[in-house]
Parts: C-alpha cells; structure tokens; sequence
C-alpha cells in the first residue's frame, strides 16, 4: 500500500509532492504503530477482559484521533482505513464531550462502532475532544491503553479553513455573518484569544 500511495504523490504538481510525501510518511507511520498495537492486545489480552468492551463483533476503538478541527482528520482517518486491519465509525460519535450521548454509557458507545472481523481495530474520530475538558479523563477511565491520535495544522491556515466553514453553514441557514477581520481583530487591534477558532489553535 505504501509503495502505491508513493507512487501517486509522483504524478502530483512539484509544489504539492512534498507535503504529499510528508502526509504519506505519517500515515505509513502511523499504521505501523497501530499494526504493533493490535499484536501486543493479542498477546496480552487486555481488552478482552472487559466485559463491557465486547459485543458480539463489535469492540470499543483500539485508537481515537483526537483533533484537531480543520486539522485534517478526515483525510487521515480516509488513509488509515486503506489498511485492511483498521475500520471506522461512520461518523462522529461525539460520545467523551457531550452530555446526553456519555449519560448513555459504553453499550451505547460500542454500538456507533463499524463490526470488525478477525484482527481488526476500530477507530473513530471526534476534533473537539482535544479541546473540552474531561475528555482525556473519560477516555482513560474507559481504557488506559487506547490510542490517541492528534493531528496539527499550522495554526493560522487552520484557523482561516474553520472560519470559512463556520461561514459557508451560517448562509446556509441564512444567518447574519461577519469578516474575518471582525471576528478575529478586537477594537484595539489585538488578537481575539477567546474566540472558538483562535482558543483551538493555541497547541502551538
């Protein structure tokens, strides 16, 4: 798979071939690390022994991404999922950072997640969980040796992609906008630190 995904970042324009390549080393990466999580749950069994983890061919997911929003976490789940041993829920689940969907407990949860077959890992992917608190608390009650997934952009792009979407769904809805530079820029020409989009690029 990875000689594959090489050989397509070739037939890219230069500019882009070497942030391609970048993108491909870290999912290469990255299902490596998953590949060896999965053989070292088979060998020590830990996941097996929660009752709650398990549900006829479903299992809890053996890795979370994280973050971070406009991030790229879709491409990278998209990429991770090319592998035959990872599969995905179908959206997100949203379940560590909302109220009313944890007051639903793990059965709940188990139940958001794709049926996996022999040596497969389910992975899900919720951005706002790096940013709400409790989150990390919640996950490691659930189980301590899950993966966690993060995934950055450089924050000024990032935070340009999210206003554009946060945009583009308010016309949508036919509610009133306002520019970046309103939204972004106090009156006294300082960055404003306590709007969504900037607070979630502060990782940097």
């Amino acid at each position: 798979m990875a000689l594959w995904l090489c050989t397509r970042t070739n037939k890219l324009p230069k500019f882009l071939h070497r942030r391609a390549v970048i993108f491909v080393s870290l999912i290469v990466g990255v299902l490596v690390f998953l590949e060896m999580g999965v053989k070292e749950g088979e060998k020590v069994g830990t996941r097996e022994d929660v009752s709650e983890a398990v549900l006829g061919d479903k299992k809890l997911p053996g890795c979370i991404i994280i973050g971070v929003r406009k991030g790229g976490t879709r491409a990278l789940l998209e990429m991770l999922t090319l592998h035959p041993s990872i599969r995905m829920a179908a959206q997100e689940v949203h379940f560590f950072d909302n109220e009313t969907n944890y007051a639903r407990g793990y059965s709940w949860y188990l139940n958001q997640m794709p049926n996996l077959g022999p040596k497969q890992m389910a992975v899900e992917k919720s951005p706002s969980y790096l940013v709400t608190p409790g989150v990390a608390e919640r996950i490691r009650a659930m189980d301590p040796t899950v993966h966690l997934l993060m995934i950055v952009r450089e924050p000024v792009t990032r935070l340009v992609s999210d206003f554009t979407q946060i945009t583009f769904n308010r016309l949508e809805k036919g509610l009133q906008t306002r520019t970046f530079d309103e939204t972004i820029i106090r009156s006294d020409g300082t960055v404003n630190v306590d709007y969504y989009g900037v607070d979630t690029g502060l990782y940097s």
